[in-house]
């Protein structure tokens, strides 16, 4: 197993591609770590790739687990930075039946599997029109689209998690969502957010150019953004503030291991690790991933 007692440099990056599920967890004397996802657009499995197979909410939730097992004392949260929900529209201009169904899976899966807040992107949202916001939802810029802010106890730190997303598909979000201006809509919640957390980490989603000004935006310690991205960029680490980029479709799930001194963040190790076959799939999720397919299969044969 992997071990280091503290991160070398005040920003390093790692990309860990093979060895077993022992071999690329980390063990070290980090103070909090923030797993992290995006995209599976609804899909519970692999990526469907031709040359090797990626992914899955099964295997992300057994290397979770087996971090936190080979760290017992360092306080962990499992996030999703958005477009976690299918989005596939029918002839009528709505969610498929079966992009209904596979969305509902995903919901139950991401709860099994731990995850602490799913962001609500505007890929997301239009579910929103057939069933309520589920619990784990959080949208800062998306009035009726979550939560604005979510709060954890992680050891001695008080976490607040929001979320934002640029707005996209107009004709088929929600009558009464309201999108805001995402990055005024995190400065104008701060003040009040950062009366109550320690660290404010905020999920974005697809919001281009307004990226950077979030990232040093004062009162933002961690900015975790999506949108498609599949190379690796090392974390931009100013002045005790972090940005990194989640993985599309889940592939590799993230790792931002975080050093914190006084309320600062001083270290940070950001992990890209490979969900590939030699990560065991968890058996409860294997076996959700097939309820969900033989449903969403049964709706495909009814045409929808």
């Amino acid at each position: 197993m992997a071990s280091a007692a503290l991160a070398q440099e005040p920003a390093a990056s790692d990309s860990v591609r093979s060895g077993s599920l022992r071999q690329r967890a980390l063990v070290d004397d980090a103070d909090l770590v923030l797993f992290y996802a995006s995209e599976q657009e609804g899909e519970l499995g692999t990526c469907g790739c031709k040359e090797r197979q990626l992914g899955s909410i099964a295997r992300l939730q057994t290397y979770v687990e087996s971090s936190d097992a080979a760290n017992p004392s360092t306080p962990s949260l499992l996030l999703n930075a958005g477009a976690w929900a299918s989005n596939r529209i029918g002839d009528v201009g709505q969610l498929t039946a079966a992009a209904l169904i596979a969305n509902q899976w995903m919901i139950q899966a991401s709860e099994a599997a731990g995850f602490d807040v799913l962001n609500a992107s505007y890929r997301d949202v239009p579910w929103f029109r057939t069933t309520d916001v589920p619990d784990l939802v959080v949208s800062t810029n998306g009035e009726g689209g979550g939560v604005g802010v979510r709060y954890f106890e992680a050891g001695p730190q008080t976490v607040a998690v929001l979320g934002i997303s640029r707005l996209g598909m107009r004709h088929i979000q929600p009558d009464d969502l309201i999108w805001h201006d995402a990055v005024q809509s995190v400065a104008e919640a701060l003040p009040e957010v950062r009366k109550k957390a320690d660290l404010v980490v905020v999920l974005a989603y697809d919001i281009g150019e307004d990226a950077k000004r979030l990232a040093s935006l004062r009162g933002v310690d961690v900015l975790i953004e999506a949108s498609a991205f599949v190379a690796q960029d090392p974390p931009w680490f100013e002045r005790g503030q972090v940005w990194v980029r989640a993985n599309y479709q889940a592939q590799r799930i993230g790792e931002l291991r975080l050093w914190i001194e006084d309320g600062q963040i001083v270290s940070v190790r950001d992990r890209l690790i490979d969900l590939d076959d030699r990560i065991p799939s968890n058996g409860q999720q294997k076996r959700l991933a097939k309820r969900a397919q033989r449903e969403i299969d049964g709706a495909l044969l009814d045409g929808g």
